[in-house]
């Protein structure tokens, strides 16, 4: 039998599937938004972003916006160049279980807003991050595990310049990292990290010029650094350290040229590296067995560093100490500035040195004093160097030297004099036999 031909009904049937189609349209336009971020650099930049429900599993490379609070249990992986802003007053929880939270093969960006309010809030007892490149410009962004195996986020790069970042790992494990990465660069923000293990471990550079970092270990172990790395560079920023292993440790070399170095709470050294450069900045170590130790070089060019400790304050096992400028301030218990086969070289700066025991020590090396204002005060000796020669000289004419009391051959330059602080003064040049001549007097350049 022959249907009749029924135009209405068709047209009512081509109508529903036109809606249809148009609503499937109005669904996936929807999906992206025009929003803004701001950059690395500070400055306010548009873009059209996928818009995140929750229900994601897996990011394509591409730009994504968190523009609602949305809660995602299980992995989420990125692949290729991710970029996710988080938009002010917004949150992406992230709960992973046994997983991975977030998996990113090659880079994960994450951008805040205006008020920095958005956030990115993941946890679970693997790693939680695991990312071969990741960067934080902006919003909040907390991390935290449970493993006693798996640290809390490990990257080959790790770039912050911006935003609010906490980390940590709330086991008892001191064998397990915090962040474990390649390289680290801080330029900005604030990072908080925390966790029985070491905070920050880099296999080769760890590099501060901005922001604030605060990183802490809570075990009782002396044997875990807090900030580990093989080339430390702190150029700016405040850094606040504080554990009972070495607070800050550089396999090879640690250089300080700027911002705030405060170390802490430790049983062990402060600050430990091969070799130590201090150019410029505010280093302050309290609470420590040894304040700042380097087995080879210890140079302080600039700025300023005061050391509170049980032992130590200014150490070298094996090589030099020379301060060319700065202010100096120790108050310690045994040595407070000490090489122990190298020489100590002061040309300069503001030293002043307070101990129980000896203020300025050489095991076997020379110790000379070419100028700045130098203070060593104890109860055993002031300057000692017990089969090297002590020299003193002066650069400039308000420099001055003040020991009090002084073991070793003593000698003043050749072409120098100094004048105690007796009355009437007397005149100090060449070697001096008898130090009661010196002994805790104040001596000054004698400009005749």
């Amino acid at each position: 039998m022959q249907h009749k031909f029924t135009p209405t009904k068709h047209l009512k049937r081509a109508a529903l599937t036109l809606l249809a189609l148009i609503m499937t349209c109005a669904t996936a336009w929807a999906q992206e938004v025009q929003t803004y971020y701001i950059d690395e650099n500070g400055n306010t930049q548009t873009v059209t972003a996928t818009v995140l429900t929750g229900s994601e599993s897996t990011l394509d490379a591409g730009w994504y916006v968190v523009n609602s609070d949305i809660i995602h249990n299980g992995e989420i992986e990125c692949n290729g160049d991710v970029r996710l802003i988080l938009a002010d007053g917004n949150t992406l929880t992230v709960n992973s279980g046994n997983d991975f939270a977030v998996n990113a093969f090659q880079s994960l960006t994450i951008y805040g807003q205006t008020l920095g309010t958005g956030t990115l809030s993941a946890s679970c007892s693997s790693h939680t991050f695991s990312c071969d490149a990741i960067t934080i410009c902006g919003g909040t962004v907390t991390a935290s595990n449970t493993s006693d195996s798996f640290c809390t986020i490990a990257a080959n790069d790790i770039i912050i310049s911006g935003g609010t970042v906490s980390v940590s790992n709330t086991s008892n494990s001191s064998t397990v990292n915090v962040i474990d990465t390649y390289e680290i660069t801080i330029s900005g923000g604030t990072v908080n990290v925390s966790g029985a293990g070491t905070a920050i471990t880099a296999s080769n550079t760890l590099t501060i010029s901005g922001g604030t970092v605060t990183a802490s270990n809570t075990s009782n172990s002396s044997s875990v650094h807090v900030i580990d790395a093989d080339y430390i560079t702190i150029s700016g920023g405040t850094v606040n350290v504080s554990g009972a292993g070495t607070a800050i440790h550089a396999y090879n070399t640690l250089t300080i040229s700027g911002g705030t170095v405060t170390a802490s709470n430790t049983s062990s050294n402060a600050i430990y590296a091969i070799d130590i450069t201090i150019s410029d900045g505010t280093v302050n170590v309290s609470e420590a067995t040894t304040a700042i130790k380097a087995s080879n070089t210890l140079t302080i060019n600039g700025g300023n560093v005061s050391v509170t400790d049980d032992q130590f304050g200014i150490y070298s096992s094996g090589g030099t100490i020379t301060i060319n400028s700065g202010n100096i301030t120790a108050t310690v218990n045994v040595y407070g500035i000490y090489s122990d086969s190298g020489t100590i070289t002061i040309n300069g700066g503001t030293v002043s040195i307070n101990s129980n025991d000896t203020g300025i020590l050489t095991g076997i090396g020379t110790l000379t004093i070419n100028g700045g204002k130098v203070t060593a005060t104890a109860t055993g000796y002031g300057i000692f160097s017990p089969s090297r020669t002590i020299t003193l000289r002066w650069t400039n004419s308000d420099d001055f030297i003040k020991a009090s009391s002084y073991y070793g051959t003593v000698k003043v330059a050749n072409g120098f004099a100094f004048l105690t602080d007796d009355t009437p003064p007397v005149q100090v040049s060449g070697t001096v036999s008898d130090l009661s001549l010196i002994n805790g007097k104040k001596l000054t350049p004698d400009l005749t």
